[in-house]
Formats: structure tokens, sequence, C-alpha cells
């Protein structure tokens, strides 16, 4: 869903692992959201993307998570609703 509205204003954006998904190369941006930054998944991915040269935008709730970490931004919320 995020994809499909990044791409309504604007953004060329896709999903992981939609079919018609380009494989990611260096330069490339890759938005990673987990709750706990500690997603196994989530973290082989922003290994692979940074791997390859991309650049990784987390979205946790932990700014001390391994995600986090792996990130060159990161958006966090850190007070309780």
């Amino acid at each position: 869903m995020a994809a499909m509205r990044l791409m309504h204003v604007g953004f060329n954006a896709h999903a992981v692992g939609e079919a018609t998904a380009p494989s990611i190369a260096g330069g490339d941006d890759l938005v990673v959201i987990s709750g706990s930054g500690e997603t196994p998944v989530t973290l082989h991915s922003a290994q692979l993307a940074l791997g390859l040269g991309a650049h990784i935008l987390a979205v946790t709730t932990r700014a001390d998570s391994t995600l986090a970490q792996l990130a060159e931004a990161v958006t966090t919320r850190s007070t309780p609703r």
C-alpha cells in the first residue's frame, strides 16, 4: 500500500517481493519498517540492500535497534500515545 501511495505522488516505488519489482541497486532507497527493529527477515533485506549500495530509511519504535544502526535515517515514535 505504501509503495502505491508513493507512486501516486511521483516516486518510482515498488514493494519487495512483488513480481514486477526490479532488483535493488546502488543509489536506490529502501524504506524498512519493523516495530522492534530486530525482525530477522527485515534485517536480512536491509543488510543485502546495504551491500549493494542502497540507502536505508528505518521506521521503528526503537532508536537503539540493529535496524536503526544499519540505517542512514531513522524515524521513531518515542512517546506513548
